[in-house]
């Protein structure tokens, strides 16, 4: 995997489908980075691990998240993943986290999180928060947690875990 430690942008040309800009492996994002890690247009795939793990925050924008360990993962108090027009599918565990005190944030008419928890593991959601009371996974309207997490295995479409709660996964307005 990619282990950034600085502010940067990571952008797939315009011109070429994000299918076929692709990163095999994952991308973390280190603690304590100030400024924005960005990444667009582009498909991450085949990570042995987790596709995209933010210690710090970042965006996202028409990023395809596939075939990982976890699909998005913000970790952290204050961390906040910013995700427009991603797709996160096919990952063996949840597709979306937020863990201990991380928020994240869906936007986009193509935001779309289905057919992942592959490994059958209960516990495991396309929506997920975790750790911490403080964790979110906001839907930005007219987006809902019943249109964007879509037939994924596991213990279900979202879920709570280990001091989360099954509403702090909400529609919240633009």
């Amino acid at each position: 995997y990619l282990n950034i430690s600085s502010a940067m942008s990571i952008v797939g040309r315009p011109d070429v489908p994000k299918e076929k800009i692709m990163v095999l492996g994952g991308i973390y994002f280190k603690k304590g980075i100030q400024g924005n890690c960005h990444l667009q247009h582009m498909t991450l795939r085949q990570a042995e691990a987790n596709g995209v793990v933010g210690f710090s925050s970042f965006t996202m924008e028409d990023v395809l998240v596939e075939q990982c360990r976890y699909g998005v993962l913000a970790d952290g108090s204050g961390v906040v993943g910013r995700c427009t027009n991603v797709e996160v599918r096919q990952c063996g565990w949840s597709g979306v986290v937020a863990y201990d005190g991380a928020s994240i944030t869906l936007i986009g008419a193509k935001t779309t999180v289905h057919h992942n928890c592959t490994t059958g593991n209960s516990d495991e959601y396309g929506l997920q928060v975790w750790g911490s009371s403080s964790s979110t996974i906001q839907l930005v309207s007219p987006l809902t947690k019943e249109q964007v997490s879509l037939d994924n295995g596991g213990g279900g479409n979202w879920g709570a875990k280990r001091g989360g709660d099954i509403n702090q996964i909400k529609t919240i307005s633009q």
